[in-house]
């Protein structure tokens, strides 16, 4: 479809059909364009095959043509063409029906699932956003904010309420009425910061900040713990599992939006080390070192697959000992990025290396890192970078000591 609006003029027409006999289904994308060429015609699916090998205006790397065919023939179909130049060009797809062509792979004919394919196309998009493909624009700023998320966890009603209406104005707010639903509630919601008091049933605020610290998808939310005493040993046991602040009861209401908001700036840092890392540049914030580790754990894996064509998120997600959601969830909040758009950060940075460490040009680097398009290449470094390859290479090839920045 994209070739025949590519290669038909206004005023022309693209028909699309269908149709189906008892043993096949057949689908066919016919345009009055310019039509191909019969010495053309033989070779049109082979792999970077152009018309005379000069791309006409806005096309790509003559693959379209190529990856249909591979993906029909992975269905067991077949595709093919007929052209007249200057009239037109007809391609047909054609699928056998049924599932016996098939029989060494399971088939799900139950609940069809989403292709690795299509689950990396939305690797940009939340798992929320993921579910829904339906949302309306209104829906969109119904459920996008700018605001942080507040976790608060206490089993007295009236003290929640308070603390709700604290936040409200300036947060989003979830609430839990004990250790338990507050854990569950920061798997399932992922807030920013975690208010809770520390005398509670059941799991008490000291081993809700434990097992948050100890639970690799949660362990970089900053911890506020409330106390009724100030007995140095309740201060001392909080510190050991990982709290990162405390109130005593009863509080002053602004030192604890104060104390919040903080930690909350301390999180914009971690976000500055987190790009300065990736991207190489000196940073000297002071970040704990389960980040540092986090961060470092990252590069390394992504550098390590630069050129592995089967490395994929799902695969990111395993390396790193987590799920799919929970990896995305907490780059997200490090780093401010989305996994995309941070593996292509690391990407970048590696390119950039290599240009000033290695006698490679622009296209050379870019192509090692897996970057075929130089265009999209030239646009994401300069979003990363703020100048050009050239005006990169230009500004620090003769003075870049290769030890210097770099995180190994």
């Amino acid at each position: 479809m994209s070739n025949a609006f590519k290669h038909t003029a206004a005023g022309g027409s693209i028909t699309l059909a269908l149709k189906v006999n008892e043993d096949n289904v057949e689908v066919s994308v016919t345009d009055t364009g310019c039509g191909i060429a019969p010495d053309d015609l033989p070779y049109i699916f082979e792999k970077f095959r152009r018309v005379n090998n000069r791309p006409v205006s806005g096309s790509g790397f003559g693959i379209g043509l190529f990856v249909v065919k591979y993906f029909a023939e992975k269905h067991h179909g077949t595709v093919s063409c007929t052209s007249t130049q200057g009239e037109g060009s007809t391609f047909s797809l054609t699928f056998r029906k049924g599932y016996e062509h098939f029989a060494d792979i399971p088939i799900n004919v139950i609940s069809p699932k989403m292709s690795e394919l299509v689950e990396e196309l939305l690797g940009d998009a939340t798992p929320e956003q993921q579910v829904s493909t339906d949302l309306t624009i209104k829906d969109v700023k119904d459920i996008v904010t700018d605001k942080k998320t507040v976790l608060i966890v206490d089993d007295n009603a009236e003290i929640r309420a308070y603390l709700s209406s604290l936040f409200t104005a300036s947060y989003i707010v979830y609430t839990a009425e004990n250790g338990i639903s507050g854990y569950d509630t920061a798997l399932k919601k992922v807030p920013d910061i975690i208010i809770s008091d520390i005398s509670m049933d059941g799991m008490d605020g000291l081993e809700l900040c434990k097992k948050i610290k100890e639970t690799p998808e949660l362990n970089h939310l900053p911890v506020i713990l409330l106390t009724a005493t100030s007995s140095p040993e309740i201060h001392l046991r909080g510190i050991s599992e990982g709290a990162d602040d405390y109130i005593t009861k009863p509080f002053d209401s602004d030192i604890l939006l104060a104390k919040v908001d903080n930690l909350l700036k301390n999180r914009s840092s971690l976000k500055s080390y987190f790009l300065d890392s990736v991207t190489g540049t000196d940073n000297s914030t002071k970040v704990p070192a389960e980040y540092r580790d986090f961060i470092k754990k990252c590069v390394d894996i992504i550098e390590a697959n630069l050129d592995n064509e089967d490395f994929t998120i799902k695969s990111f997600a395993l390396q790193m000992g987590m799920s799919h959601r929970s990896l995305y969830d907490k780059i997200k909040l490090i780093s401010g990025q989305t996994l995309n758009a941070f593996i292509r950060s690391v990407r970048i940075r590696r390119a950039a290396v290599l240009m000033l460490t290695e006698d490679l040009n622009i296209a050379q680097a870019a192509a090692q890192v897996g970057f075929e398009d130089q265009q999209y290449f030239r646009q994401q470094f300069v979003k990363l970078f703020g100048i050009t390859p050239s005006e990169y290479i230009k500004k620090y090839k003769g003075s870049f000591n290769k030890d210097l920045n770099l995180i190994k």
